[in-house]
């Protein structure tokens, strides 16, 4: 009978998870007010840009002033200005485009694509990476935060997000300082990748690269959690 009950709440509450999370990434929208976008196209980093609406980003794919706007709600159609400023106040370059309530890039001309979120969408947030190659040990090194300067694989490297607005875009640095000094000041080399979703291994030069957000890690310990109880409802 324990093991019955047991095994009932282990796969109820795991399944109510796994629902948990696939409405969260499944969500569909109703009234649909666009507030984050996903800018991909010439000068953006890897994986795009993901930028606010109303908010004026500096630096961005390349041009001086980025700046996303609202022009009609009921038709979902927004305003995309390219500007020669970081204050976007000289616009080069305005395209207006229609969002697409799939959450899927729409071209919006000149080479650009745009995806939409509304407010419910969370980017993941990448903050452990698992790096395997030439001078690693057998099982791979761990750097478990961005920014972090560690002695692995050899050198003294890490992981650096490629811009603040980045979307799950990195750049693993190697620098050439001796290992025993532990800094990482003179920069040797720079290779950018962009991380997948459920622990993927990405290729980065002769390295591969796999990234933990710290969502998947939340998951892992609830799934550990009903693991042990489960047994402890056996004993």
């Amino acid at each position: 009978m324990k093991l019955l009950l047991s095994l009932f709440l282990f796969f109820s509450i795991l399944l109510n998870v796994l629902a948990q999370d696939g409405h969260d990434d499944h969500h569909h929208h109703s009234e649909i007010h666009f507030t984050q976008f996903l800018i991909q196209g010439p000068g953006c980093s890897a994986g795009g840009e993901l930028l606010h609406v109303n908010m004026c980003n500096g630096n961005v794919c390349g041009v001086s002033g980025a700046l996303f706007s609202e022009v009609d709600y009921v038709h979902m159609e927004y305003l995309l200005s390219l500007t020669n400023d970081t204050s976007c106040k000289n616009t080069n370059l305005s395209l207006i485009f229609e969002c697409s309530d799939e959450n899927v890039a729409v071209s919006v001309g000149n080479g650009y694509s745009v995806t939409c979120y509304d407010d419910d969408f969370v980017a993941p947030k990448y903050t452990k990476f698992q790096i395997s190659g030439p001078g690693c040990s057998n099982d791979g090194e761990t750097i478990s935060s961005v920014d972090e300067c560690l002695t692995i694989c050899g050198a003294n490297n890490k992981v650096v997000e490629k811009t603040e607005t980045s979307f799950n875009t990195f750049s693993l640095n190697s620098y050439s300082d001796e290992t025993t000094t532990k800094t990482c000041s003179t920069l040797e080399t720079s290779q950018d990748f962009i991380c997948l979703p459920d622990s993927q291994k990405v290729s980065v030069g002769s390295y591969s690269i796999i990234c933990e957000s710290s969502s998947s890690l939340i998951s892992t310990s609830i799934f550990i959690t009903i693991l042990i109880l489960s047994i402890v409802l056996l004993i």
